[in-house]
Protein backbone atom coordinates (compact mmCIF):
# COMPACT_ATOMS: atom_id res chain seq x y z
CA UNK A 1 0.00 0.00 0.00
CA UNK A 2 1.10 3.04 -1.15
CA UNK A 3 2.03 5.12 2.68
CA UNK A 4 1.94 9.37 2.62
CA UNK A 5 -0.15 9.85 5.71
CA UNK A 6 2.91 10.30 8.63
CA UNK A 7 0.87 12.33 11.89
CA UNK A 8 2.30 10.72 14.50
CA UNK A 9 -0.49 12.14 17.11
CA UNK A 10 -4.26 11.97 16.86
CA UNK A 11 -5.71 15.91 17.17
CA UNK A 12 -8.60 17.13 17.05
CA UNK A 13 -10.75 20.82 16.80
CA UNK A 14 -9.98 23.01 19.80
CA UNK A 15 -11.40 26.49 21.22
CA UNK A 16 -9.78 27.33 24.50
CA UNK A 17 -7.23 30.02 25.87
CA UNK A 18 -3.67 29.95 25.57
CA UNK A 19 -1.19 32.08 27.28
CA UNK A 20 2.28 31.86 25.80
CA UNK A 21 5.91 34.44 26.29
CA UNK A 22 8.24 35.28 23.52
CA UNK A 23 11.56 37.31 23.91
CA UNK A 24 9.91 38.29 27.89
CA UNK A 25 6.19 39.34 26.81
CA UNK A 26 3.34 37.51 28.15
CA UNK A 27 0.35 37.19 25.42
CA UNK A 28 -2.77 35.50 24.76
CA UNK A 29 -3.50 33.04 22.04
CA UNK A 30 -6.38 30.97 21.20
CA UNK A 31 -5.93 26.84 20.01
CA UNK A 32 -8.17 26.32 17.38
CA UNK A 33 -6.35 22.37 17.04
CA UNK A 34 -4.89 20.54 19.89
CA UNK A 35 -2.69 17.50 18.94
CA UNK A 36 -0.16 15.23 20.54
CA UNK A 37 2.48 16.86 18.71
CA UNK A 38 1.27 20.28 19.12
CA UNK A 39 -1.29 23.26 18.21
CA UNK A 40 -2.51 25.55 15.57
CA UNK A 41 -3.09 28.86 17.20
CA UNK A 42 -4.65 32.50 16.93
CA UNK A 43 -1.90 34.55 18.28
CA UNK A 44 -2.53 38.05 19.18
CA UNK A 45 0.51 39.18 17.78
CA UNK A 46 2.93 38.00 14.70
CA UNK A 47 5.55 35.37 15.34
CA UNK A 48 8.19 33.34 13.26
CA UNK A 49 8.64 30.16 11.74
CA UNK A 50 11.62 29.05 14.26
CA UNK A 51 10.18 30.98 17.29
CA UNK A 52 9.98 29.15 20.25
CA UNK A 53 6.75 30.08 22.63
CA UNK A 54 6.93 28.97 26.71
CA UNK A 55 2.99 28.29 26.83
CA UNK A 56 0.24 27.23 29.49
CA UNK A 57 -2.68 26.18 28.36
CA UNK A 58 -5.71 23.88 29.88
CA UNK A 59 -7.72 22.06 27.18
CA UNK A 60 -10.50 21.47 29.36
CA UNK A 61 -11.52 22.72 32.89
CA UNK A 62 -11.26 19.01 34.32
CA UNK A 63 -7.63 18.74 33.41
CA UNK A 64 -4.76 20.28 35.29
CA UNK A 65 -2.75 23.50 33.98
CA UNK A 66 -0.31 22.19 31.03
CA UNK A 67 2.97 23.84 31.01
CA UNK A 68 5.34 23.29 27.60
CA UNK A 69 7.52 25.18 24.58
CA UNK A 70 6.90 24.37 21.73
CA UNK A 71 9.07 25.78 18.05
CA UNK A 72 6.72 27.65 15.43
CA UNK A 73 6.43 25.41 12.52
CA UNK A 74 4.20 27.20 10.26
CA UNK A 75 2.29 30.05 9.40
CA UNK A 76 -1.02 30.19 7.73
CA UNK A 77 -1.60 33.91 8.21
CA UNK A 78 -0.21 36.74 9.81
CA UNK A 79 -2.22 35.32 13.38
CA UNK A 80 -2.35 31.95 12.66
CA UNK A 81 0.43 29.85 13.14
CA UNK A 82 0.92 25.45 13.90
CA UNK A 83 3.47 24.46 16.58
CA UNK A 84 5.01 21.95 17.42
CA UNK A 85 5.94 21.00 21.13
CA UNK A 86 9.96 20.97 21.53
CA UNK A 87 9.65 20.34 25.53
CA UNK A 88 6.67 18.88 27.10
CA UNK A 89 6.38 16.68 29.95
CA UNK A 90 5.37 13.09 29.48
CA UNK A 91 2.60 13.02 32.17
CA UNK A 92 1.12 16.02 29.99
CA UNK A 93 1.94 14.50 26.88
CA UNK A 94 -0.83 11.74 28.26
CA UNK A 95 -2.87 14.46 29.48
CA UNK A 96 -3.60 15.65 26.33
CA UNK A 97 -3.67 12.10 24.31
CA UNK A 98 -6.12 10.39 26.63
CA UNK A 99 -8.12 13.94 26.30
CA UNK A 100 -8.28 13.64 22.43
CA UNK A 101 -9.22 9.71 22.48
CA UNK A 102 -12.42 10.29 25.02
CA UNK A 103 -13.28 12.87 22.64
CA UNK A 104 -12.87 10.74 19.74
CA UNK A 105 -15.40 8.25 20.80
CA UNK A 106 -17.90 10.49 21.67
CA UNK A 107 -18.58 12.86 18.97
CA UNK A 108 -19.27 9.63 17.13
CA UNK A 109 -22.99 9.93 16.06
CA UNK A 110 -23.72 5.82 16.67
CA UNK A 111 -22.06 4.52 19.64
CA UNK A 112 -19.93 1.15 17.93
CA UNK A 113 -18.89 -1.90 19.56
CA UNK A 114 -15.20 -2.81 20.30
CA UNK A 115 -13.07 -4.41 17.82
CA UNK A 116 -11.02 -7.27 19.16
CA UNK A 117 -7.95 -7.56 17.70
CA UNK A 118 -5.09 -9.73 17.32
CA UNK A 119 -1.94 -7.81 18.27
CA UNK A 120 1.14 -9.82 16.65
CA UNK A 121 4.91 -8.66 17.89
CA UNK A 122 8.64 -9.83 18.77
CA UNK A 123 7.99 -10.85 22.42
CA UNK A 124 4.19 -12.50 21.62
CA UNK A 125 0.91 -11.80 20.70
CA UNK A 126 -2.23 -10.39 23.39
CA UNK A 127 -5.92 -9.58 22.34
CA UNK A 128 -6.67 -5.93 22.36
CA UNK A 129 -10.05 -3.65 21.68
CA UNK A 130 -10.33 -1.09 18.87
CA UNK A 131 -12.91 1.97 19.48
CA UNK A 132 -11.61 4.16 16.81
CA UNK A 133 -10.22 2.94 13.62
CA UNK A 134 -9.55 4.73 10.33
CA UNK A 135 -8.08 3.74 6.37
CA UNK A 136 -5.08 4.30 8.03
CA UNK A 137 -4.40 3.14 11.50
CA UNK A 138 -6.05 2.84 14.72
CA UNK A 139 -6.53 3.25 18.38
CA UNK A 140 -6.10 0.12 20.54
CA UNK A 141 -7.28 -0.59 24.01
CA UNK A 142 -5.10 -2.29 26.24
CA UNK A 143 -3.06 -2.11 29.35
CA UNK A 144 0.10 -4.23 27.71
CA UNK A 145 1.65 -1.37 25.21
CA UNK A 146 4.19 -1.42 23.12
CA UNK A 147 7.09 1.56 23.04
CA UNK A 148 6.90 3.77 20.02
CA UNK A 149 8.73 2.29 17.05
CA UNK A 150 7.44 -1.46 17.59
CA UNK A 151 6.12 -2.86 14.51
CA UNK A 152 2.93 -4.89 14.67
CA UNK A 153 0.96 -7.68 12.63
CA UNK A 154 -2.89 -7.16 13.57
CA UNK A 155 -5.51 -9.33 12.53
CA UNK A 156 -9.79 -7.97 13.52
CA UNK A 157 -13.02 -8.22 12.71
CA UNK A 158 -15.27 -5.17 11.36
CA UNK A 159 -18.65 -7.41 11.52
CA UNK A 160 -18.39 -10.72 13.06
CA UNK A 161 -19.52 -12.00 9.93
CA UNK A 162 -16.92 -10.32 7.91
CA UNK A 163 -13.32 -11.72 6.52
CA UNK A 164 -10.44 -11.23 8.86
CA UNK A 165 -8.29 -8.04 7.82
CA UNK A 166 -4.72 -8.21 8.07
CA UNK A 167 -2.20 -5.42 8.47
CA UNK A 168 0.79 -4.77 9.72
CA UNK A 169 1.12 -1.57 11.50
CA UNK A 170 3.56 1.10 13.66
CA UNK A 171 3.03 2.22 17.44
CA UNK A 172 2.76 6.26 16.64
CA UNK A 173 2.16 7.02 20.52
CA UNK A 174 0.88 5.16 23.82
CA UNK A 175 -1.29 6.20 26.74
CA UNK A 176 -0.08 4.61 30.08
CA UNK A 177 -2.71 2.52 31.34
CA UNK A 178 -5.06 2.83 28.23
CA UNK A 179 -4.01 1.97 24.96
CA UNK A 180 -1.62 2.60 22.35
CA UNK A 181 -2.36 4.70 18.50
CA UNK A 182 -0.53 2.49 15.77
CA UNK A 183 -0.36 3.07 11.56
CA UNK A 184 -0.83 0.68 9.04
CA UNK A 185 2.60 0.19 7.37
CA UNK A 186 0.92 -2.42 4.70
CA UNK A 187 -2.85 -3.26 4.23
CA UNK A 188 -4.35 -4.27 1.07
CA UNK A 189 -6.60 -1.76 -0.93
CA UNK A 190 -9.38 -4.07 0.18
CA UNK A 191 -9.49 -4.38 3.30
CA UNK A 192 -9.05 -0.35 3.38
CA UNK A 193 -11.85 0.48 1.26
CA UNK A 194 -13.62 -2.55 3.70
CA UNK A 195 -12.97 -0.14 6.82
CA UNK A 196 -13.58 3.00 4.71
CA UNK A 197 -17.30 1.27 4.18
CA UNK A 198 -17.82 0.23 7.40
CA UNK A 199 -17.02 3.83 8.69
CA UNK A 200 -19.53 5.21 6.15
CA UNK A 201 -22.20 3.01 7.49
CA UNK A 202 -21.55 4.10 11.25
CA UNK A 203 -22.15 7.76 10.85
CA UNK A 204 -24.79 7.22 8.20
Amino acid sequence: MAQTYRRRFPRMDADFPVRYKLSGAEKKATALTLGGGGLLLELSAPVQPGDILALDFRPARHLPLIGARARVCYQLTDRKAGLEFAEIAPEHRDQILRFIVHRMTEKRRTPRGPLATQVEHAAGSFIGFSKNISGWGMFIETRQTLPQGETLKLRFHLQETDPICFASAEVCYEISKMGMGVEFTEISAEDQKRIQDFLANDVA
